[in-house]
């Protein structure tokens, strides 16, 4: 019966996201301007998170409403004067939020609201499965409607072209109506975390197709600046790494596999000292038995040296007869992926475990 509850209290959720979206309640931005639509803020220690919030200069005596969705009257409320144009609500707990602005200068004034959240957010980055796009090409949504990601694609030379748009300012909610190709694997993740902690989850994904971790040091890739950018711009409470199959392909020595990661890993700690790393047991099925190619070797040696937490062993996906190569990219390969991922980073929000080393 708890699971029941659970699930029709997630749909009923789900149907307030949906109405909230087919209302356009959100306007395109008149009005605010932070937080974006859709931010989900990163909750503390205590659950909680600042909601900080500033509305466009110029405006009239304005009231600021947060309420739970399809809720009334609002949990919270503030009066901004007229020209003053920001406040906060302090300590908001976990949970999605319409977040309004009403203009007091005329009675019939129109709200301006956006979703917001405070959660649980994880930045991912890697290669094509962290990427986690259906070659199917078929389309997925969150189940619970409490799941927010970017729409991120992964390919190199779209990234660039975007470059001037943060990627951190582009969650969306996904649902029957805008359901999408990518971040698969991140959706039925968020989805098992949202149904057991009821808060929203984000993945902020800058994760790149087909690439081995030179991109990703700091000292030279190209990968590097998008990350750097992305980890700046935001809180989180762990970055989430899946990498490898590239490295294999390269014929990369476990010695320069390490030293790509770990300058990685390290450079992010002087921009967010301390952030955990999650890294996958990943690489490629081919002649060399999984246990002797170099690249989980690195995987290994940086949870057993106590630079990252040791991820899932995916490579498990690829031993499915029926999911090898290009399948392990279609929707079971990809929702399997997802649910390797949620015992550990269960594990880690529930007791703060950390494994030291894979297979322990």
């Amino acid at each position: 019966m708890q699971h029941a509850h659970k699930y029709v209290a997630g749909l009923a959720l789900f149907v307030a996201v949906l109405s909230f979206a087919a209302q356009g309640a959100s306007a395109a931005g008149a009005g605010w301007t932070t937080p974006p639509a859709n931010t989900i803020l990163q909750r503390n220690g205590d659950g909680v998170a600042d909601l900080r919030f500033a509305l466009a200069p110029g405006g009239p005596k304005t009231e600021v409403t947060l309420s739970r969705p399809g809720q009334k009257p609002p949990l919270l409320r503030q009066t901004l004067g007229k020209g003053k144009t920001t406040g906060t609500f302090p300590k908001v707990s976990g949970g999605l939020y319409d977040l309004c602005a009403r203009p007091l200068d005329k009675a019939d004034a129109a709200k301006d609201c956006r979703r917001v959240g405070v959660g649980e957010v994880f930045l991912v980055a890697g290669q094509s499965n962290a990427v986690s796009t259906d070659l199917s090409h078929k389309r997925h949504a969150s189940q619970t409607g409490m799941v927010a990601v970017n729409d991120y694609h992964g390919d190199l030379d779209k990234v660039k072209a975007e470059e001037g748009k943060p990627v951190v300012d582009r969650l969306v909610f996904t649902g029957p109506d805008a359901a999408i190709t990518a971040n698969v694997c991140w959706m039925r993740l968020g989805d098992l975390l949202a149904a057991k902690y009821q808060v929203p989850v984000a993945f902020v994904n800058v994760a790149r197709d087909a690439t081995n971790s030179d991109c990703w040091n700091p000292a030279s890739g190209e990968c590097w600046p998008l990350f750097e950018q992305t980890l700046a711009r935001g809180t989180y409470r762990a970055v989430l790494w899946h990498q490898g199959e590239s490295d294999v392909m390269w014929n990369f020595s476990q010695e320069k596999s390490f030293e790509n990661i770990k300058s990685l890993i390290t450079a992010s700690r002087k921009i967010a000292p301390g952030i955990p790393w999650f890294v996958a047991h990943n690489s490629l099925k081919n002649e060399t038995p999984y246990a002797q190619q170099p690249v989980r070797q690195a995987q290994a040696a940086l949870a057993a040296q106590g630079l990252a937490c040791a991820g899932p062993d995916t490579d498990v996906i690829r031993d499915n007869p029926d999911w090898v190569g290009v399948a392990d990219f279609g929707a079971e390969g990809l929702t399997r992926h997802g649910e390797l991922w949620f015992p550990v980073v269960d594990a880690f929000l529930r007791e703060g475990t950390c494994r030291g080393a894979f297979g322990e």
